[in-house]
Order: structure tokens, then sequence, then C-alpha cells
């Protein structure tokens, strides 16, 4: 389960060394005195965003210039200290893991931070301090340190390099053969010829790329002004040994029926060892649970298996799973699909149906994906559609078991509105008036206050539309007469609404007409009077149509009227009716 991110108040403790001569005072007047934060607070808020102070530094106060010589970051209260480079996006809440940068430096995993290139801080100086944070999430709200820094300052210059010591050994020290050295919380101190020493960092690792077997110690080297000293710390390194075992694929057969008997053909397991080498094995142990289901729901039984191998007197485990099946014993269409009307050659739309399968023991719902045939999914043998057909086929298997059921469709003979050309005509769609069906063939009397919609073909009593443009097609006709510019806005047929026709969605509308007579950047001039077409072709003779303009004479909104004596545009009360004009509407494919 995921938490939510709480507002998080943390905070750095400060814990200042000094170099053990830097407190003697080296005559009457000299003085040592170095002034650091007190804590470095880090705040997160509700949204993950991480907030840090700004004025934090260090003072010097002393006679003379001091340098800044260790800073390391030590984590606290079981917080672990990761590179800035990590993804937290990734971590899991309360896995307390946190990133710091100093002055622009990474903080790396073994906390000590690269101070090579801060400079000395000059008597009555400071040093500001730049920090930023990353922290992982919590789940709930809290206060604590999660961490301690440590700043060594001295004087600035001291005598020649003289030796170093590992003062605290790393936090890892045993090792398997071929492993690489990892110094994290490892502390290494120089002591120099002024008796002076200091925490230092820039130091390597000489033989810690590969561990050797039976390998005792590495050496650490380190050099400063031309002067190079080493030191060793002990660590152990063991022999290889068998770390883990993964199954690397599954067996080819993952379906079963209850009582068959399991299949490992296909399955491999790769054992890999403490020193980073792996190989594949055949000898191991299997373990499987009963290839039973006993659900009752229809969905299929998830059964554990597990594998076993000792090597070494090492064992090693590793778990999958297959699938057993219910035994299927027929599917139902319970929701018809959304489109059930097409045309020779048109395409099956699954769209809205839904799919049951049955099975000895309950039932599941099904999705459609053609080209997954597993249990989750249902598919559709034959998608193209032809005239006369009746029904589709639909199929599922589950396990070797096969069964199919149909689901009613119309198709007709005629071409799609999509595939005509321009200035090609097609029949489909019905116009209802207050539920009741319109025969496209005429034009009908509209009565007040009666609602319109339009629905699927029938094959009979459709309306003819002519395809003017790529996405556009016009009704030959007015469909209506005595119908006035507001009684179409109050069915939203003027602007446009959204329709579904024989399963294709369309945006049934107005043509735009033109304000005068001059006006003929609108659709009215562009797909109708500029065409070549007689009167009789849209059936326009002696009765105009509507069109969606409107303009206002300071008194009245005048709808414009296109066609028959009013080609050129006139003007009539949007609130008025007259047998004489009609709703022709246009069809917009979505």
């Amino acid at each position: 389960m995921k938490t939510s991110l709480k507002a998080l108040i943390f905070s750095l403790l400060i814990v200042a060394a000094f170099a053990a001569s830097a407190y003697a005072a080296e005559d009457d007047e000299a003085q040592f005195c170095v002034t650091i934060p007190a804590a470095l607070p880090v705040a997160v808020d509700a949204n993950g965003n991480v907030s840090v102070a700004n004025d934090a530094k260090i003072i010097n106060y002393s006679t003379g210039a001091v340098r800044l010589d260790v800073i390391r970051v030590e984590p606290q209260n079981g917080w672990q200290l990761s590179p800035w480079s990590t993804d937290y996006g990734s971590l899991s809440v309360d896995s307390k893991r946190f990133s710091m940068r100093l002055n622009g430096v990474d903080v790396p995993e073994n906390g000590e931070v690269d101070v090579s290139a801060c400079s000395a801080i000059a008597s009555g100086g400071e040093m500001q301090l730049a920090y930023d944070a990353k922290l992982s999430m919590r789940s709930a709200d809290m206060s604590e340190t999660i961490a301690s820094i440590v700043f060594t300052v001295s004087w600035e210059g001291h005598g020649p390099l003289s030796g170093i010591a590992v003062t605290t050994a790393p936090t890892k020290t045993a090792y398997n053969v071929g492993d690489a050295f990892q110094s994290r919380g490892m502390r290494v101190t120089a002591t120099y010829a002024d008796g002076t020493s200091a925490v230092v960092t820039g130091w390597t690792v000489t033989d810690g790329a590969s561990l050797a077997e039976g390998q005792t110690s590495v050496t650490v080297s380190y050099t400063e002004n031309g002067v190079t000293k080493t030191a060793t710390t002990p660590i152990t390194v063991e022999a290889k040994k068998l770390k883990s075992i993964t199954i690397t694929s599954r067996p080819t057969k993952l379906f079963y029926e209850t009582g068959e008997e399991f299949d490992k053909s296909g399955m491999s397991v790769r054992a890999d060892y403490t020193n980073g080498t792996s190989a594949y094995v055949t000898d191991y142990g299997l373990y499987v649970d009963p290839l039973t289901n006993s659900n009752t729901d229809g969905e299929v039984e998830i059964v554990d298996y597990m594998v076993i191998y000792t090597e070494g007197g090492v064992s090693k485990t590793d778990s999958s799973y297959v699938y057993v099946n219910n035994s299927l014993q027929y599917i139902r269409v319970t929701q018809n699909p959304t489109k059930t009307v097409y045309f020779d050659g048109d395409a099956f739309d699954p769209t809205g149906m839904s799919v049951v399968a049955y099975f000895t023991e309950g039932s599941r719902t099904l999705d459609y994906d053609d080209n997954d045939s597993s249990y989750l999914y249902y598919t559709i043998p034959s998608q193209t559609l032809h005239t006369g057909q009746t029904s589709v086929t639909i199929g599922y298997t589950s396990g070797s078991i096969y069964k199919t059921a149909s689901v009613p469709v119309k198709v007709f003979s005629g071409p799609s509105p999509e595939t005509i050309a321009i200035g090609e005509s097609i029949e489909f769609g019905t116009l209802y008036m207050d539920g009741k069906e319109l025969d496209g063939r005429y034009t009908f009397t509209y009565h007040t206050g009666n609602t319109l919609s339009f629905g699927d073909s029938d094959g009979v009593l459709s309306i003819t539309w002519i395809k003017v443009s790529d996405n556009m097609l016009i009704a030959n006709r007015n469909l209506l007469r005595g119908i006035s510019w507001n009684a179409l806005a109050r069915n939203g047929l003027v602007y446009g609404s959204s329709v579904q026709i024989d399963g294709n969605l369309y945006t049934v509308r107005l043509l735009t007409g033109g304000t005068t007579e001059y006006d003929t950047d609108n659709e009215w001039s562009q797909y109708i009077a500029n065409r070549q077409h007689t009167d009789s072709f849209w059936n326009m003779a002696r009765e105009a149509s509507l069109t969606q303009t409107i303009i206002n004479d300071g008194y009245n909104d005048l709808c414009v009227l296109r066609g028959d004596n009013y080609e050129q545009s006139a003007w009539h009360n949007a609130l008025m009716s007259e047998e004489s004009y009609g709703f022709r509407p246009c069809l917009i494919l979505e």
C-alpha cells in the first residue's frame, strides 16, 4: 500500500573537531577561535519539496588563518547515506535514505567530503556553507536528527607528511574471492613532522580491485606535497559460495486443466555465487502444489511451485507459478456492441459489447484483443462484414476448450460516408420528431414544441446526403418546413450537437449563410451556390433553407435564408416560422 508523503523536519547535527595543537596559543596574542553552525536544518513539505537554510557559515575569529581539513557526514538514527544520483522516486517509503551536497560537492557514500578545493579562512573571515539534501519518503510526520557532520579545523600550514594510519576501519571487512574492496566508513589520519595530525581524503587503495583468496589486508596510499606514505587495514577473503538461484525461464506450458501433471520442459535455473560468477544448473529439486482450481468466480487458479538447489552445504530456493483453468462451458454476449449497422466491407467494431464466459464453477467478463488468445480475452475470427450478414461470431479459448457466441448485426450494400467521393450521394440515418420516424425522401411540417433527434438507418426511410468535402455531408432537401430558427436552436441543431448514426459520431448543424449578398465566405456559397447543380438536385425550388448565420437590425434577431429566391441572402425573424423555408442539416464526421 502506498503512503503519501507527510511534512518532515530533519536536522543535521554539527560536531566540531580541532587539531590538538590548534588550541594552544603560540604567544600571548595568538588565539584560536572558530564558530560553526549548531545544525543544518532540512525540511520536507507534504509535496516532497526540500528546503534548507541559506545562512550557514564558518567564521574565523582566530588571530591567524585556519584551514578546513575534514568534513565527514555520519548518518544517525538508522539513516543511510546514498549517492546524490540515487533515484529517490524508486525507493520505498520509510527506507531512511538521504543524499547531500556541500558547497557544490556531492557527499560520497563513505561520508568523507573532498575539501581540497576549500581555501584557507583568513583571520576575521568566513566561509559560506551552501548545502542541499534529498530524502526518501516517510509515512508519518516527524522531526529527528538524520546525521552528524564533523568539521575538522586547524591552523593553516604544518610540517611535511610523516605517516598515515587507518584510524577507523571500513564498515565491510569480510569479502569473497573476486570482490572489490569497499572503503565506506574508513577514516585515514595523516601525521606531520610538526606533531600535528589530520583526517585526510584523497587516498587510494592499491590492491583492492579484485581480492584474492587468503588476502589479509589492503594497502592505503596517500600523497601530499610530493611525499607518499602507506598503511594497511585488515580484511578476510573467503572462497566462493552459493548465493542464490533464479528461475530465468519459466516452463513452456503455463496453463493447465485440473488434474494435469506439471511439465518443467523449457525451464532454466541459474545459480549465482558470492564472487559474482554464475552457472546454469539442472540437478535441482522441484516441489509443486496440487494442480487444482478451487475458485468459484471463473478466475484461473494460480498454483505455486518451488525449485531448491544445494551446493557445498548451502541450499537456495526460488519460486514461480502456473495457471489452472476452470472448465469452460459456454460464452454469452450479455450486452450488444454500440454499433450494429454496417455497410458491405466494413470491419466489425466491438466497442460497448460485453462478453461473459461461464465455467463449471462461476463466470468471468472477458476483454477483447484479437492478437491475444489467453484466458483474459475473446477473439473475433472474421471481422470483415458482407451484405446480408446478420451476425458476427465471437470466440473464446480456455485451456484446450473453445466456445463461440454470436451478436446480431445489419449489413447494407451501400458504401460508407467515409469512402464515397466528393459530389456523390449516400442514404443513411433517420430523423425523428417526438420519437416518430420520418421518411427521409420527403419534407414534413414541424409542429411547435416537438423534439427532434437523429438515429440509425432503417434501409427504407433513410435521409439522402451529398458529400461536399472530406468530412461534410449536406441533406439533399429540407427535412422539415414551418420551423423557426429558435426552435432549431432549442433542439441544439443550429450550431451543432453530437449524434451517433450507425455507430459513427457526427456533429449535426445548419450551414453558415453569409450576412450580405456580397459575403461569399460561407458554407452555403461554397458548397451549394457555387456548384453546377440545379435546384432539383438540392430540391429547393420554391423553398429556402435556414442557415446558422444571424444578424440584428437594432430591433430583432434576423436569421439568414438561402435558396429559392433568396440565393444571395435574405433575412427573417428568428422567432417566426413559415412554410416557405425549412431545416436542411449538414453532418460533420468526427
